[in-house]
């Protein structure tokens, strides 16, 4: 599967894994955010979705493509109120997309390079470590 979608339990976070370019894997990609937008709804206060482009080796026509589409019509979990957004990833055009496609959506993404950091940076943000 190219996408994979886990929800942590007992918490309001979900890690969305991408392990294959998106662009060969759009219909997936669509039924993942249908799923990841329902998490949105359903859950009472914020919900942390993050974007784990671990495995992920993009050139940068990827991510600006990536970032004009979901940039003028993002994923209808991101416009819910409750939804942050944070990318994990190591490869340096992360960075690119990160101020491109906040820049689009009006938000600040968080950008950790591994998994872990941006589950302590969530807890953290919901107090879990207070």
């Amino acid at each position: 599967m190219a996408f994979t979608v886990r929800k942590i339990n007992d918490e309001p976070i979900v890690v969305f894994t991408v392990e294959l370019p998106v662009e060969t894997h759009l219909e997936s990609f669509r039924s993942i955010s249908s799923h990841i937008t329902h998490h949105a709804k359903i859950t009472a206060g914020p919900l942390f979705i993050i974007w784990n482009g671990h495995m992920l080796e993009p050139a940068l026509s990827d991510i600006l493509l990536l970032a004009d589409i979901y940039g003028y019509h993002p994923l209808d979990a991101l416009l819910q109120p409750n939804a942050e957004l944070i990318l994990v990833g190591t490869h340096p055009l992360f960075g690119i997309a990160v101020k491109k496609l906040g820049g689009r959506l009006g938000l600040e993404i968080p950008w950790f390079d591994i998994l872990d950091e941006g589950l302590v940076y969530a807890r953290s943000e919901l107090g879990f470590y207070a």
